[in-house]
């Protein structure tokens, strides 16, 4: 039986396909193709739902992983979907990764820890091959706190702080915390909003979730587990422990004083650790990869296979260009090996699974002949414009219709859908409206709008199932993306080659001279500062997490 109940002895069902994944032992590969654009991602959320197993989903880039894991949430809802992010930092470089960075990999690895959560997760090959914090070291690192219970004020500070926690003045950013009198604001990772504690002495009174721009409580609750706020563990022991490794390591390369003492004091002290992700193995010893939290019962799937293949080469090539440039210009980094899996080692790290290579075009296996909707966008795009423009794709509509198929348009959101409903009633269509999740558990032929966004539409005949997107009806929509998180550290890298007198532009106060970075308590909160002089010897201090 295919998804839409008919009956199908063809060789390249999709039904076929699943039954031969569920039998696929550890280590066996099965190669799925003929699968155009987003219908990979409809193919694996059919595999997830009938095997009902944890699924790693490895895209050659980390702009095709964001978009495939896009795709997954249109026809699985957001829960079901973890996109394991970059640290969008370059090998070795002295850059931190944005917080909310650290914290989303930090909650998807403790997710991936307990057995009893199925998702796929979703990453690059180049991301998976950047080793983590053990499992172990993850597990003895949570902090339980609950109503009632009694905690030292200046134990659990200096325990969350060792947890990676930022104090700040107020809470805007998951790893942030900030200490107010009773009150104790934090957000770990894990939660979508903050949470306010309220103390009598030790004792917490209450514990509250509130809305970061209101302050309003969302709800009390009983009980709250903080995970760390990074992968990095700032406590004394931990970052004594890693002080040695660092000492012994800039032995090793034979480095001067001048190109670790920096980073020995933060170490020390404790802060302007800069690009702590980059000293992980000083911290723990010895790293564990991805690989290390997932059940064996796990699926990996290779999405287009032989360009993750050539990405795992093309890493551990800039890896080996990086370890060579830092070594020529007799600067600190980590041994190559202790921070990143070479291609060699991704490859056996996967062949312990069974995996699944979904390919886009014709290439063996089982293959699946879904195909695009080129000739629906073509054909409105001659119509633009023009009265009647919508015909050539009613037309379409009621055609698959009318062959048992399951029609779907995407819409975006509602206000799209009913819009959309409107053109077409003057057709005389009235498609119900459904959640992109749908679409797996709808077996009927049918003509309905599908909110939700999907990178393209597909058409996959042995299926009886035709998506068509927005886009490829409407024109492609103006995407804005957010600004890169790595800005920021980009600019702090570049403030390194600034000399105290160089002159610098803030841009609403002008032209200033540079005078260093600074570091102020405020309140009892220390924070680093970028202090900059103008006339009369007016000095600003801009924040660096401001700038």
């Amino acid at each position: 039986m295919t998804l839409d109940g008919s009956i199908d002895n063809k060789a390249g069902t999709l039904d076929r396909a699943l039954k031969e994944i569920a039998a696929l032992p550890a280590g066996g590969r099965l190669r799925v193709s003929s699968l155009y654009g987003s219908s990979r991602a409809f193919f694996l959320a059919a595999t997830f739902k009938a095997l009902n197993r944890p699924v790693l989903a490895v895209l050659p880039e980390d702009g095709a992983a964001a978009e495939f894991a896009d795709d997954l949430r249109f026809f699985l809802g957001a829960d079901a979907v973890r996109l394991f992010p970059s640290t969008e930092v370059l090998p070795f470089e002295a850059q931190s990764a944005h917080q909310e960075l650290t914290a989303s990999r930090v909650e998807i690895l403790h997710s991936l820890s307990d057995p009893a959560k199925k998702f796929i997760t979703v990453v690059s090959a180049q991301t998976l091959m950047q080793r983590v914090m053990p499992k172990e070291g993850l597990a003895g690192a949570e902090v339980t706190l609950s109503k009632g219970g009694t905690y030292p004020h200046e134990e659990l500070v200096a325990t969350l702080a060792g947890l990676g926690f930022a104090r700040m003045s107020m809470v805007e950013e998951r790893g942030e915390m900030s200490i107010r009198g009773a009150i104790l604001d934090i957000f770990p990772p894990g939660f979508d909003n903050p949470l306010r504690l309220e103390f009598f002495g030790d004792e917490v009174e209450s514990i509250r979730a509130f809305d970061l721009s209101t302050q309003r409580s969302l709800g009390a609750l009983g009980e709250v587990r903080i995970l760390p706020a990074g992968e990095v563990a700032l406590g004394g022991h931990t970052r004594l422990a890693a002080r040695e490794r660092l000492i012994e390591r800039a032995e090793e390369l034979d480095l001067p004083r001048s190109a670790w003492e920096a980073l020995s004091t933060g170490l020390r002290d404790g802060v302007g650790i800069a690009g702590r992700e980059m000293l992980l193995p000083l911290f723990y010893g010895k790293l564990d990869a991805v690989f290390d939290y997932l059940d064996l019962s796990t699926a990996v799937a290779l999405i287009d296979a032989p360009s993750a293949e050539a990405s795992f080469e093309r890493f551990e090539g800039e890896v080996k260009n990086e370890a060579e440039r830092f070594l020529t210009r007799r600067h600190f980094f980590v041994r190559p090996e202790e921070l990143y899996l070479s291609a060699k080692e991704a490859r056996a790290q996967i062949d312990r699974f069974a995996v699944v290579e979904v390919e886009s075009f014709k290439s063996g296996g089982i293959e699946l002949s879904a195909g695009s909707n080129l000739d629906v966008k073509q054909d409105m795009a001659l119509r633009k414009g023009r009265e009647f423009a919508l015909k050539p794709l009613v037309d379409r509509i009621k055609e698959g219709v009318d062959e048992n198929r399951r029609v779907y348009l995407t819409v975006h959101n509602k206000g799209q859908a009913d819009r959309t409903k409107e053109l077409l009633e003057a057709y005389g269509l009235k498609p119900a409206v459904l959640k992109g999740a749908d679409i797996l558990d709808r077996k009927a032929a049918e003509f309905a709008l599908a909110l939700g966004s999907l990178s393209t539409g597909f058409n996959a005949p042995a299926e009886r199932l035709v998506i068509i997107s927005e886009e490829e009806i409407f024109g492609e929509r103006v995407k804005r993306r957010a600004p890169s998180a790595r800005k920021l550290d980009a600019f702090l890298l570049e403030l390194q080659d600034l000399k105290e007198g160089d002159y610098i532009v803030h841009a609403h106060h002008g032209i200033g001279l540079y005078r260093g970075m600074k570091r102020v308590g405020v309140d009892g909160i220390e924070n680093d500062f970028l202090l900059l002089e103008y006339r009369d010897a007016d000095k600003l201090y801009v924040p660096v997490w401001r700038m």
